[in-house]
C-alpha cells in the first residue's frame, strides 16, 4: 500500500539508513521516557516494515509486537505522531492474510477502533476550536492537526479494511459503530482517506442490514458530492458504491438525482460500464425511468448501442437500451434524427436478438409506430428466413404491433411466402408456446380487408387456428389472441364462412361466456355478437342459450342471497326444464 508521508521527524533522522540488525536499538526508543525518542524508534521500525523482505522476521518478534502493542494501548493519547508510525507496522502486515491471526493476538483490531472513536471525539474538539478561533495562526495549526488526524485515520480503517476480510471481524467491528464512523468521514477533505471509506463502504453494503443503516443515516446526501470530485478513483468508487446501495428499491428513487451527473460519467472510459450497470438499475423503477427523458442520457445510450464495435451488442448496455425504451417519452428519444432507421440496419446487419427486444418495445407506442411502415418488409423478411428462434419471437412481435387497416399485405404473401410461414408456425406440436402467440397476433394484423381475408381464406391459416384453440383453450394467453384472430375472421365473408362450419368452435365460444378470465368472456361475446347478426339460424340458438346462461347466474345470485320463496319454488324444477329445453336440445344437435 502507500504511506503517506509523516511529518514527525527531522530530515536527519528520515535520512539515516535502517537495518534489521539494529532492531534491538529501534526496540530501546521505544521504552525511552522521551515521546520525541519514542517517535524516532518508531519510525525506523516502521521503516523496515515498509521492506517486505523483514516482514516474516518482524511478525515472528514477540518482544516487538507486544511493546508496540502496549505502547499503543498505554500511551496513545500522548503523540498522534506515535501512534501513526506504529500502526503503519500493523497495517503492513495486514496486508498479509496469514498475518492477520498473529496480529489479532494483540488486539489490534480494537486498539484501532478505540483509537478511531478517540479521534472522532477530538474532531468535534477541533471543529468547535476552528470556527472560534480568531487568528490565522490558530486555523491554520487546527488545519494542520486536521490533515495529520486524516493521515492516522487512512491507516486506522485501512487496517480495519484488510482484517475485514473475516466475515467475523467485519461483524465485530459492525458492532462498534464501524459505519457511522465511516459515513462522518465523507465530510473529510483527504482524497485518500475519502477513496478509502466510500471503499469500505462499498463493501459493507453487500449486505443488506449494512445496507439498511446506511439508508437511515442518509448516506446519498453525503455521496452525491463526490460525484464531481477530480479524483478519478474516488469518482469511481462512489459509483460503485452507488451501484450496490441501487438494489434497494428505496434507495433506488434517491439514487435517481444523480442522473444528470451520469450523462458526463458515462461517456468517460474509466466510468463508463459501471454507470451502465448503475443506470441498468435505475431503470427498473418507473419513476427514475421517466427521469431520463429530462437529460442526455437516451441520446447517449441509444448512440452507443447503435455504434457497438462488436457483433452484439453488451448485455448491460442493451438491457438498459431495453428498459428504458418501455417510456414513451424516452422511446421518442430514441428514434429522433434518424434514430429508427439506423437501429433497423444495425438490426438487418447483426440480427442480434436482444436488439431486436429493443425495437419491438419502440413498435409498442402508438405514436412511434407509424414510423415502421417503411420497415415492414424488412421486418417481415428477418421474421421468415431467420434460423434463431428468439429472434424470431421478437420480429413476429414486431409485426404483430403493427396496426396498418390501409397497409397492402399481398406483395408479401408472394414475397416472402408468407402464409405458407404462418401456417407452419402455427403447428403446436413444432413450435413453442411463445412463436404460436406470435404467430397469431400476425394472423389478425395481416387481415385488413376483404381482399386478404379472401387470400387467407383459401389457405389452411383458418383451419390451423381453429385446432390451436381447440388444444389451446386453457392457456388464457393464447385464447385470448386466438379470440382476437376469430374476431378478426368473422370481421370479413371468406373467413367467416369457414368459422361459421365450425360448430365445435361455436360451442367453445358459448361455453368461454361463463370463463373465469373477464376478457376472455368479452372477446368470447363480442364474437358471438358478430355471428348472431351474419346468420339467422345461429343467432336464434344463441340467444336462447345466452338467455339460459344469463337466468343461470339469476337464479345464483338469488340463492346466494337468499331471495327465493316458497312461491317461486312452487313453480317445480320441471315446469323450467320444459321452459327452457328447447334450447338445451338445439345446443344439443351443434
Amino acid at each position: 500500500g502507500n504511506f503517506p508521508t509523516t511529518t514527525t521527524t527531522t530530515t536527519t533522522t528520515m535520512s539515516q539508513p535502517v537495518s534489521l540488525t539494529n532492531l534491538d536499538d529501534y526496540l530501546e526508543k521505544i521504552y525511552d521516557l522521551d515521546v520525541k525518542e519514542k517517535v524516532k524508534g518508531s519510525f525506523m521500525i516502521m521503516q523496515l516494515a515498509r521492506n517486505p523482505d523483514y516482514l516474516d522476521k518482524l511478525i515472528t518478534n514477540e518482544t516487538l509486537l507486544g511493546a508496540l502493542s502496549r505502547v499503543l494501548k498505554e500511551e496513545g493519547k500522548s503523540s498522534m505522531d506515535l501512534v501513526i508510525n506504529i500502526l503503519y507496522v500493523f497495517y503492513s502486515f495486514s496486508h498479509f492474510s496469514q498475518f492477520h491471526q498473529i496480529i489479532e493476538t494483540y488486539d489490534v483490531g480494537t486498539i484501532v477502533m478505540r483509537t478511531i472513536e478517540y479521534e472522532d471525539r477530538r474532531y468535534t474538539e477541533l471543529k468547535k476550536a476552528k470556527s472560534q478561533a480568531d487568528d490565522s495562526d490558530s486555523r491554520h495549526k487546527i488545519k494542520k492537526m486536521l490533515e495529520k488526524q486524516e493521515k492516522l485515520l487512512y491507516v486506522c480503517f485501512h487496517i480495519l479494511l484488510n482484517l475485514a476480510e473475516d466475515i467475523n471481524a467485519e461483524l465485530q467491528m459492525k458492532k462498534q459503530k464501524l459505519i457511522p464512523y465511516l459515513w462522518k468521514n465523507l465530510e473529510r477533505r483527504n482524497v485518500d482517506l475519502l477513496t478509502l471509506t466510500v471503499t469500505f463502504l462499498k463493501k459493507l453494503s453487500i449486505f443488506q442490514e449494512n445496507k439498511n443503516e446506511m439508508i437511515r443515516s442518509g448516506i446519498v446526501d453525503k455521496l452525491f458530492p463526490l460525484i464531481d470530485h477530480r479524483n478519478e478513483s474516488l469518482v469511481n468508487e462512489t459509483l460503485r458504491l452507488m451501484l450496490n446501495l441501487s438494489f434497494d428499491v428505496e434507495m433506488r428513487r434517491k439514487v435517481a438525482d444523480v442522473l444528470p451527473h451520469l450523462t458526463k460519467m458515462i461517456q468517460h472510459p474509466t466510468h463508463h460500464e459501471v454507470c451502465v450497470k448503475l443506470l441498468y438499475q435505475l431503470s427498473q423503477d418507473e419513476k427514475a425511468k421517466s427521469k431520463f427523458q429530462f437529460t442526455d442520457l437516451v441520446a447517449i445510450i441509444v448512440e452507443y448501442v447503435i455504434e457497438y464495435p462488436e457483433q452484439k451488442v453488451n448485455k448491460e448496455l442493451i438491457a438498459l437500451a431495453i428498459n428504458i425504451s418501455t417510456n414513451e417519452r424516452n422511446g421518442e428519444r430514441m428514434v429522433a434524427n434518424r434514430g429508427l432507421k439506423r437501429l433497423m440496419e444495425r438490426l438487418l446487419r447483426t440480427q442480434d436478438p436482444l436488439l431486436a427486444k429493443l425495437i419491438r418495445n419502440l413498435s409498442h407506442h402508438e405514436r412511434i409506430r407509424p414510423m415502421f411502415q417503411p420497415f415492414i418488409p424488412s421486418i417481415v423478411g428477418l421474421a421468415t428466413k431467420s434460423t434463431q428462434p428468439d429472434l424470431s419471437v421478437e420480429m413476429l412481435g414486431i409485426f404483430g404491433n403493427m396496426t396498418f387497416n390501409s397497409y397492402a399485405f399481398e406483395p408479401l404473401f408472394k414475397q416472402f411466402n408468407l402464409l405458407n410461414f404462418l401456417f407452419e408456425h402455427l403447428l403446436p406440436g413444432r413450435n413453442e408456446d411463445d412463436i404460436l402467440l406470435e404467430t397469431i397476433i400476425c394472423v389478425g394484423v395481416v387481415i385488413t380487408n376483404k381482399e386478404t381475408a379472401y387470400i387467407i381464406s383459401q389457405s389452411n391459416i383458418v383451419r390451423a387456428v381453429c385446432d390451436l384453440f381447440v388444444e389451446k383453450q386453457d392457456d388464457d394467453e393464447i385464447a385470448l389472441q386466438i379470440l382476437y384472430t376469430f374476431f378478426k375472421f368473422i370481421s370479413y365473408k371468406p373467413t367467416r364462412d369457414l368459422i361459421l362450419q365450425q360448430k365445435q368452435i361455436i360451442n367453445s365460444l358459448v361455453n368461454l361466456l361463463q370463463d373465469k378470465n373477464a376478457q376472455i368472456r368479452k372477446m368470447a361475446d363480442q364474437n358471438l355478437e358478430i355471428v348472431m347478426h351474419f346468420d339467422i339460424a345461429w343467432a336464434e340458438a344463441l340467444k336462447r342459450k345466452k338467455f339460459e346462461i344469463h337466468n343461470e347466474h339469476w337464479i345464483q345470485a338469488l340463492e346466494k342471497d337468499g331471495a327465493f320463496n316458497n312461491s317461486f319454488d312452487s313453480l317445480g324444477t320441471e315446469e323450467l326444464h320444459d321452459e327452457y329445453g328447447r334450447g338445451e336440445e338445439t345446443m344439443g344437435s351443434w
